[in-house]
């Protein structure tokens, strides 16, 4: 078995001088000449990292107040806010700084006036519900009815 070892041994290491690299690769003599089994430390170069902020600024998207605005107070605002807060996450997101900013001042003023037209609303109704109370439309006794 050790002669049959040895013999292989004896065939690689032939092999291994014997055989040349492509002229493209370029490389030494010294290299073949290193017995099977030996490994040669290669000096360690030093490489500099350099780290790239591709980052672009967060930009608000008021999202969670168009949503709020949509479902409790006015419809037609909060979903126009909701359009133009997607639009902030787009434009963000292709790089547009300018318009993602502009998109968010615009999802700014939809869902405000949509949060001060809803409150607004619901104050009126409020008040009207009080009048009504209030002067006696609302009868609260079910005998006048029928009286």
């Amino acid at each position: 078995m050790s002669t049959e070892h040895q013999q292989f041994t004896n065939e690689n290491e032939k092999l291994l001088t014997s055989e040349k690299d492509p002229p493209e690769y370029g490389a030494s003599k010294a290299h073949h000449s290193i017995p099977v089994g030996q490994h040669t430390q290669q000096p360690v170069q030093s490489q500099a990292i350099v780290r790239v902020n591709n980052r672009t600024p967060y930009t608000k998207d008021y999202f969670c107040l168009a949503l709020f605005v949509t479902l409790c107070c006015c419809f037609p605002f909060g979903l126009v806010a909701l359009v133009k807060s997607n639009e902030v996450k787009t434009r963000a997101a292709y790089g547009d700084q300018q318009g993602a900013l502009e998109a968010s001042e615009s999802a700014k003023m939809w869902s405000y006036a949509g949060l001060i037209f809803g409150l607004v609303a619901y104050a009126n109704v409020i008040a009207v519900q009080i009048i009504l109370v209030c002067s006696g439309y609302y009868v609260t006794n079910s005998d006048s009815y029928y009286h």
